[in-house]
């Protein structure tokens, strides 16, 4: 089983795929899979123009923090864990990535609200 998996990662990134891995607090965990660069994208666009993709709001972003292999996301406002799962969702299509139910994560986003 475990070849299996290391094989499809293999395959994923020999064709240009990165699986994207996004945290909402302690119960939610989404993988999503784009082309390459499509973290980059949605990165840029989190720290440069701090906007999320399909979202023009001014504010929605409450900071943003680079990890080692990933982004920590505070939106503001008080949202629910379904609530930002919905906007990570609509987010993430935006930018190319679309939901995936497996596969190893490159990249990850955790994402919280303002309290």
């Amino acid at each position: 089983m475990k070849k299996q998996t290391a094989k499809k990662k293999d395959s994923d990134e020999k064709k240009g795929l990165e699986v994207i891995s996004v945290k909402i607090g302690k119960g939610i965990t989404a993988t999503y899979k784009g082309l390459g660069g499509t973290f980059a994208c949605f990165t840029d666009s989190c720290l440069r123009k701090q906007t999320l993709p399909g979202f023009h709001e001014k504010g929605l972003i409450a900071g943003v923090e680079t990890k080692d292999t990933g982004i920590a996301l505070c939106l503001s406002g008080k949202h629910s864990a379904i609530k930002l799962r919905e906007v990570m969702d609509i987010a993430l299509l935006n930018t190319g990535a679309y939901p995936e139910k497996r596969g190893k994560a490159k990249y990850s986003i955790e994402v919280k609200s303002e309290k």
